[in-house]
């Protein structure tokens, strides 16, 4: 392997091991007590063919999922796979939306083998020499080099040809966003209207196996060769999901290039119709817009889309189906009104001022529901806090125009509890805006404890909302940031009673603790976990309906594997003979391997 290839290779690792974590979630949640470990533990499997008794190569180089051994699924899933992590995040409109997480080791062999199968299956599709791609706004891979210059450090940096576009990087994502409303622009031209539609329930509607299907299909009978990489998806999707078949899990990048390997094919069918007509198209991920001088070719072009979803048991959600006149059709930000209400901030200087200007910019937002104005907003205050800590660290602190957000003048607010109540109630106005509430609550409380403030006051506006969060926001991203934060300070909160106060109303809504919000509690002293691990035992127990002195083995592949692993990287302790048994394999045991770095 040349040193390009191999470079290419650790990016695209990288990139792979990104798209892991779903993007809304508080940064290396997932992977960052581990991720280096993990890191070499793939480089070995490439250099070494290490498989750590776990891995089998097929006949074609790549992992055969369906012969892992040493792992054993849990008894309420039928034959081999892994139950996935779930909890819900929100659409635009509100509505409940699953997010799951696969098991590490199946998503391993997920990282593998898209790697290895890359100059058979992506390198070919991605290839400046063909034109399918065109229509896709939701590539998974970048067919050229890319300089951009990124939008807040200002820093230049280069995107590679044939590198993984994980929406999780934040240069990628800048990119995407770019080349997104580039190509908007482009296939608009001049045409007079915009048919906008798409697929009701993508992700989980996706029949797993026209995943292996597809391979049968232009554009890639013809142009892929060695197309075992399609029969793996198949499998792979099913096995991550608890073996089912119908659906794919979502929130995860492995999800995104299935979804868009079998989208190719649906952009191929539409081509063949419009290329002869006036008609331009252009799809992300299962958002379709069509434009055209003919409002009734439109319309037919509907039922047309509709036929060919057919092929893929896939229905048209009629209900945000819409042809309107392009000089109305509106997809874009108001970048320019954000900055003027942001900077606006700056022109107020009594305190009970500010916080009132800063709910009257909000509140125009929400009547008018640009809730992504909304986002837009509390980001550019949190980074500006964020510029804050830079400047302490550096000691330098340069005159502002800013004045809300001078050093001198934020230290001295001391109403910032309101501006925490206020976010708090954001959160419960619309959860759709919660995760960015929650990256500024974080951010203003760790201020307040660095310049060594009266912080406590700030973690306890949390406190009081804690009760209400999990009656209604239960098994949701906004339940697991919640506790994130809250937990980092447990010097000032009673962990174990918050802790207790969970299970107690879990119990009564007959649920699990998610566990992402169980997570958190886990403490780094050895020997500290014990509620935690006998709770993991008890539910998981529960599910299986056979209680034993030991963990199950099945449970590594159950959705409890990330507490019982990161127990184990925090705290050495051997909780029921369980970390010294075979359940507890050599993956599991490598990547809980706090000295493996010094080896």
């Amino acid at each position: 392997m040349s040193s390009v290839e191999e470079n290419i290779r650790d990016i695209n690792i990288n990139r792979l091991l990104e798209g892991y974590q779903y993007g809304d979630l508080p940064e290396d949640y997932l992977l960052g007590k581990y991720k280096d470990n993990l890191s070499l533990l793939i480089d070995d499997i490439f250099d070494k063919n290490n498989l750590y008794d776990v891995f089998k190569f097929d006949d074609d180089g790549l992992i055969d999922i369906t012969k892992l051994k040493n792992c054993e699924n849990p008894m309420y899933i039928h034959m081999d796979g892994a139950e996935p992590i779930s909890f819900f995040d929100f659409k635009k409109n509100g509505v409940y939306r699953e997010i799951q997480i696969p098991n590490l080791i199946y998503y391993i062999s997920f990282i593998y083998n898209s790697i290895k199968a890359f100059d058979d299956i992506f390198g070919k599709i991605y290839n400046e020499e063909n034109d399918f791609t065109n229509y896709s706004n939701s590539y998974v891979v970048f067919d050229k080099e890319f300089k951009i210059r990124h939008e807040y450090s200002m820093e230049e940096i280069t995107i590679v040809k044939n590198e993984f576009a994980t929406k999780n990087n934040k240069s990628v994502n800048q990119l995407s966003n770019k080349k997104l409303a580039d190509k908007y622009f482009e296939f608009l031209d001049s045409n007079l209207y915009v048919l906008k539609l798409d697929i009701e329930s993508f992700y989980p509607n996706i029949y797993t196996h026209y995943l292996e299907r597809i391979k049968k299909y232009a554009p890639y009978k013809d142009l892929i060769e060695n197309n075992c990489y399609f029969d793996f998806l198949d499998k792979y999707n099913m096995k991550v999901n608890s073996n089912q078949t119908k659906g794919i899990i979502a929130g995860c990048f492995s999800s995104n290039i299935s979804s868009e390997l079998m989208m190719l094919c649906v952009d191929n069918e539409i081509e063949k119709i419009i290329k002869n007509e006036d008609i331009s198209y252009i799809r992300y991920v299962d958002d379709f817009t069509f434009f055209s001088n003919s409002k009734e070719r439109l319309e037919e072009f509907i039922d047309l889309t509709q036929k060919i979803l057919n092929k893929y048991k896939l229905r048209i959600n009629h209900s945000k189906t819409e042809i309107m006149e392009s000089v109305l059709y509106n997809n874009s930000v108001d970048f320019k009104q954000i900055d003027f209400d942001f900077n606006s901030l700056g022109n107020i200087r009594e305190t009970t001022d500010e916080i009132n200007h800063l709910k009257k910019i909000f509140k125009n937002y929400l009547e008018t529901n640009n809730l992504t104005e909304c986002k837009i907003l509390l980001t550019k205050i949190r980074r500006k806090i964020s510029d804050l800590f830079l400047e302490r660290s550096s000691n330098i602190f340069e005159a502002s125009n800013d004045s809300f957000f001078e050093k001198e003048r934020f230290m001295k607010i001391e109403n910032m509890d309101y501006i925490i109540n206020y976010l708090l109630q954001l959160i419960f106005y619309s959860p759709v805006i919660a995760v960015n509430c929650y990256k500024l609550i974080a951010i203003i409380i760790e201020y307040y404890k660095v310049e060594d403030m009266d912080y406590v006051k700030l973690v306890n506006c949390l406190c009081k909302k804690t009760h209400l969060i999990n009656n209604r926001y239960n098994d949701t991203i906004v339940q697991i940031w919640h506790y994130y934060i809250l937990n980092q300070y447990n010097n000032v909160i009673d962990k174990k009673k918050m802790f207790e106060e969970l299970k107690i109303t879990n119990d009564k809504q007959d649920a699990d603790i998610n566990p992402l919000v169980l997570m958190t509690f886990i403490n780094v002293e050895h020997g500290s976990n014990r509620d935690i691990i006998n709770y993991v035992k008890i539910r998981y127990e529960n599910h299986v309906g056979k209680v034993g002195k030991k963990l199950g083995a099945g449970i590594m592949f159950s959705k409890w594997w990330l507490i019982l692993l990161l127990v184990h990287i925090n705290d050495k302790y051997n909780y029921h003979s369980f970390y010294e048994s075979n359940a507890f394999n050599k993956i599991w045991k490598m990547l809980s391997n706090n000295n493996i770095l010094e080896d």
